[in-house]
């Protein structure tokens, strides 16, 4: 989504002007719907379709970074709690710390999948079982959400993409929302 700001064009005139450096330069026309078609070039973007294209870009840029956040906080607890499935498994000393705050950032994490199922007679299966179960529900609600938000991005031309096609002649046309 790129919205512009569209200007009346004001009335050409030639008065003397200065030039970037602050000297006097010649007499130039300021007719703005002069500027918009050089700057677009032949069928090409105006300098506020460009501007536009490059915002959308940038916020899409950090709603994908946040999406790729999401989903690596996600991996996080899906590890820690995969870990401490397998430390409670192979029977790893519970009195080694190490061993223990990975079990217990497990079960805290896991904590609302306690009890979801029972195994009589394998108190370890029936504690994989759950956790287990924990760990894929965070992996696939992590990539919802991500695959959400990055849904929801919007698209636009890098300032790469905009130079590159200026260097090759392309018109640098905005994308299509």
């Amino acid at each position: 989504m790129a919205f512009a700001i569209r200007r009346r064009p004001r009335p050409a005139t030639t008065e003397p002007t200065t030039d970037g450096v602050g000297t006097p330069g010649v007499d130039r026309t300021t007719d703005d719907a002069a500027v918009e078609r050089t700057d677009a070039g032949a069928g090409g973007a105006s300098r506020s379709r460009l501007a536009a294209a490059r915002g959308a870009w940038a916020v899409g840029s950090f709603m994908t970074t946040i999406a790729r956040l999401v989903r690596l906080v996600a991996g996080i607890v899906a590890l820690i709690i995969v870990v401490a499935i397998v430390l409670a498994v192979v029977k790893a000393n519970p009195s080694n710390a190490i061993v223990g705050d990975i079990h217990d950032a497990g079960r805290w994490l896991a904590g609302p999948f306690k009890g979801m199922f029972t195994i009589h007679g394998h108190a370890r299966g029936t504690l994989a079982l759950n956790w287990g179960i924990a760990a894929l529900v965070y992996l696939v609600v992590g990539s919802l959400i991500a695959r959400l938000i990055i849904r929801a991005a919007p698209t636009g031309l890098s300032p790469a993409t905009i130079r590159s096609r200026r260097q090759r002649g392309v018109p640098p046309a905005a994308p299509v929302a």
